[in-house]
């Protein structure tokens, strides 16, 4: 099924927060790309594509990166991915 104008703007959109949401975080507790993707599980490479906007993580991913940043609920929110209600099935 094709996507809507307005789905491609949404993730646009959310690409562009979340972009700027974990490279805010990242630096605000001093790590490097590299050391970031470390304690995420995942190269550097990935967190380099995630913070220029490239692509949107998948849930599971979303919320990893929000484990490793004390944020779980707020990365996913970011992402644009409903936040859970129970903890912590991903």
């Amino acid at each position: 099924m094709p996507r809507s104008p307005e789905n491609n703007e949404m993730t646009e959109e959310f690409r562009k927060n979340f972009a700027a949401y974990i490279k805010r975080e990242r630096k605000k507790r001093k790590l490097t790309q590299k050391g970031f993707g470390a304690l995420v599980g995942v190269i550097d490479h990935y967190i380099y594509n995630l913070e220029k906007g490239k692509h949107l993580p998948s849930r599971h991913m979303a919320y990893q990166i929000g484990e490793a940043l004390d944020q779980p609920q707020t990365a996913l929110i970011t992402a644009g991915y409903v936040p859970f209600v129970g903890w912590p099935c991903v």
